[in-house]
């Protein structure tokens, strides 16, 4: 049996797979096997799978009927013969030492996730999300504030390792976005340790057709609904933490309001309309939350005061930003 079991799910990634599995292929760990999940994809992806599958003894193609990035990580969790799990975005790629240092982590520290840095890739311009060189090794409660920071770590679930064995309970969850979120804060209190590097290792490829780039579309508010979950499990589980995870659930309505800044289809008039009235409800709790900085604390006050005086002060924050990348 492999030691480790590397799922990458495929869907209309065609450009990009060819150097995701490639950067797979280059490690430097080699007792892993690969399941390439075509997720229905309607190019030419399940090809390419099939392809690899053929050259590569190691690797095996699954193709599945399309039901998103959720469904096809669970059929991999499901079919993975590995110790251990590590998920890749099939548009992205890995640095030849990614499985060897998250693999020496989560062994030499008994830990039951390993974790390293991210490069954040736009074109040409690479960005690290986090100075490298750092590394740390804590138990679940200082994993979650750290993941909750957004700083050192992330609620994605690439760049990550993790005991198969936290997933027999746990699932991604199928029909929804966001679906990281729901799921790595309860992996993470699963974890007796975690170990940390933030050295990137794995580099995250910035799309512009990506569903995370788009404008606002309903399906987002899966997000606030993850958020408010984490937000309920942790202040039963980890009481010191309450603030930091009630500042991730109402930063949840400030980066809809955002992606709604940028709509103009009336029909979304409504969803709006609610984050706003639950906003000005909660603007007491915001304003009293100190891990809101005194900038917005200060730009959410014009929501009380009025949308579209909010929703310019956004636009020229956004714009300003832009030109300055």
């Amino acid at each position: 049996m492999p030691e480790i079991t590397v799922i990458v799910p495929v869907y209309k990634v065609e450009p990009y797979l060819e150097t995701c599995v490639n950067s797979i292929l280059a490690q430097t760990f080699t007792d892993y096997e690969i399941l390439l999940i075509d997720d229905g994809s309607p190019d030419s992806c399940g090809e390419i799978c099939d392809a690899f599958e053929k050259k590569y003894p190691f690797i095996k193609a699954v193709h599945c009927e399309n039901g998103g990035l959720s469904a096809a990580r669970n059929v991999g969790i499901t079919q993975a013969k590995g110790r251990y799990l590590s998920f890749i975005d099939s548009d992205d790629f890995i640095a030849p030492d990614m499985l060897e240092t998250l693999y020496r982590l989560i062994t030499d520290n008994q830990a039951d996730i390993s974790a390293c840095g991210i490069m954040d890739c736009f074109g040409e311009r690479k960005t690290l999300r986090c100075p490298a060189g750092q590394t740390i090794i804590c138990d679940a409660e200082k994993g979650i504030r750290i993941i909750l920071a957004g700083e050192k770590l992330s609620v994605n679930a690439v760049n990550k390792l993790y005991k198969k064995s936290l997933f027999d309970n746990i699932r991604f969850p199928v029909g929804k976005t966001s679906e990281d979120a729901f799921v790595m804060i309860k992996l993470f209190g699963l974890a007796a340790t975690v170990a940390i590097t933030t050295d990137p290792k794995y580099f995250y490829i910035h799309r512009e057709d990506s569903i995370t780039t788009k404008d606002y579309r309903p399906s987002d508010l899966a997000v606030i609904e993850a958020y408010e979950q984490n937000f309920q499990y942790i202040r039963k589980a980890y009481p010191s933490l309450e603030q930091q995870a009630e500042f991730r659930w109402l930063w949840s309505y400030w980066y809809i309001l955002e992606k709604m800044v940028f709509s103009t289809k009336m029909e979304y008039d409504g969803d709006r309309k609610k984050i706003i009235l639950f906003l000005r409800k909660k603007m007491g709790r915001v304003l009293r939350n100190p891990y809101f900085s005194k900038k917005r604390k200060l730009v959410a006050l014009t929501l009380m005061i009025n949308w579209n005086l909010y929703r310019r002060i956004t636009l020229k924050q956004k714009s300003y930003r832009r030109k300055n990348i």
